[in-house]
């Protein structure tokens, strides 16, 4: 058998939706009429006036006893899950001005040797009802309610005969009210910012998922496809004079779309995981070999250069080296005017991997896209987040454009076989230009 409370976590798993919600007004109401029934009793077991006839009305008595039971009952009005700001305001002012009323009404009227309680389901009301003020509402009901609620306690001696006030000095008085209404606010002040760091959390939750969705979108989607349609839009001058060279460019294209819906469904599936699909990391020499492709029609060749201790560079880094060569070869399809070489080459050093993507092209693409430049931004947070650097620019040298990225390593892997190598000396790119072409 379990403990109690697994068993008390199994049984309110059982509950409907409905109840669970409805359980903080259960509790709340099952506290306040417990409360409410002890002055009732209080009030039924009060001894009766010997000698001289009571002064205090008889109606009067039971006084307290009304204004906690309203009270109370507009306090569960608020903590209904339907109440809104405005509803809650509003019960948490009347609530405090009924109180403070039924003091002034008690005040004058005789109060014979003892007076006229203050009801415990008053205070218990109260301290409810500013509570959820301080959670719901906007600042100005809530200053209302840390000043109305202390006043209606400390003013509870006017239910007093005379004799018995309690006449502090003013500071005192001012040190009484800060009190209280820390004690009316401070819990609902609390769980109001204890609620407002959850939905910041889940909102950096949400944007986090958008930005690695639309990351992975991006780099799944757009290398497929943007070779896709570079091909087609080159085939449309060939359709009529050179058919020949549509009919063999066609199972490229095919095999592309092909591979742009499978990694689709594996993105898809990875996402769906719980632990990111860490699980599931490509093998990056595997990932980088298998942009290599030959020249066609429209499309310039693919080279990779690749080191023989690549497999050590550990899950993470992998999987950003083949994203952001994924990118490189994206803009160079897009941008890369008149290119008929891209080169992919890595290369490990000291503590770090060198990923270099060079093309031949001129800067200026004819097939340039509407949004360009999305890609280079998600490439460029891969390697910051990882702790790396990522640049890209005009060749100084001649024509092209080259993306370069440098990773560091784990501790356990930058030890490896190769962290003794040289990063491969590749052509200085100009910065001006930033990320975007």
């Amino acid at each position: 058998m379990g403990s109690p409370v697994t068993a008390l976590q199994r049984w309110y798993a059982l509950l409907p939706a409905r109840v669970v919600r409805l359980l903080p007004l259960i509790g709340a109401a099952a506290v306040l009429l417990t409360v409410w029934a002890g002055d009732l009793a209080d009030l039924l077991d009060a001894p009766p006036s010997a000698g001289e006839p009571d002064p205090m009305p008889r109606w009067a008595r039971a006084l307290p006893l009304v204004s906690g039971a309203v009270a109370a009952a507009a306090a569960l009005s608020a903590l209904a899950p339907r109440a809104g700001r405005g509803w809650t305001a509003a019960v948490g002012i009347g609530t405090c001005v009924l109180v403070s009323g039924t003091t002034v009404v008690l005040w004058t009227l005789p109060k014979g040797g003892f007076g006229f309680s203050f009801s415990v389901a008053e205070g218990a009301a109260l301290l409810l009802v500013a509570n959820l003020v301080a959670y719901r509402c906007g600042p100005v009901p809530v200053a209302v309610a840390a000043v109305l609620a202390p006043l209606a306690v400390v003013t509870n001696d006017w239910r007093m005969p005379s004799e018995w006030w309690y006449r502090p000095e003013p500071l005192e008085q001012v040190e009484q009210v800060a009190s209280l209404a820390f004690v009316f606010i401070g819990p609902g002040c609390y769980l109001r910012w204890r609620a407002a760091q959850g939905r910041a959390q889940a909102e950096q939750v949400r944007r986090e998922e958008r930005l690695k969705i639309s990351r992975e979108l991006h780099d799944v989607v757009a290398h497929q496809v943007t070779g896709m349609v570079v091909q087609v839009q080159t085939l449309r001058y060939f359709a009529e004079t050179e058919p020949e060279r549509v009919a063999t460019a066609l199972p490229a294209i095919e095999e592309a779309g092909a591979t742009a819906l499978t990694s689709m469904r594996r993105m898809v599936r990875i996402l769906r995981e719980a632990d990111g699909g860490a699980s599931e990391a490509p093998d990056p020499a595997a990932g980088l070999l298998a942009l290599e492709r030959p020249g066609h029609i429209g499309r310039p060749r693919v080279e990779v250069r690749l080191p023989d201790d690549l497999a050590g560079t550990g899950a993470e880094v992998g999987a950003a080296l083949v994203r952001i060569a994924q990118e490189g070869v994206t803009n160079a399809l897009r941008h890369a005017h008149g290119a008929t070489l891209v080169t992919i080459e890595v290369a490990r050093a000291s503590g770090t991997v060198v990923l270099d993507v060079r093309d031949n092209g001129q800067r200026r693409g004819v097939f340039r896209s509407e949004g360009a430049g999305y890609g280079l931004i998600g490439v460029e947070e891969r390697a910051r987040l990882l702790g790396g650097s990522c640049t890209s620019g005009q060749m100084r040298e001649g024509p092209g454009w080259r993306l370069s990225a440098e990773l560091p390593l784990a501790e356990s892997d930058a030890g490896g076989p190769g962290s003794g190598d040289r990063a491969v000396p590749v052509p200085q790119a100009e910065e001006e230009g930033g990320l975007r072409r």
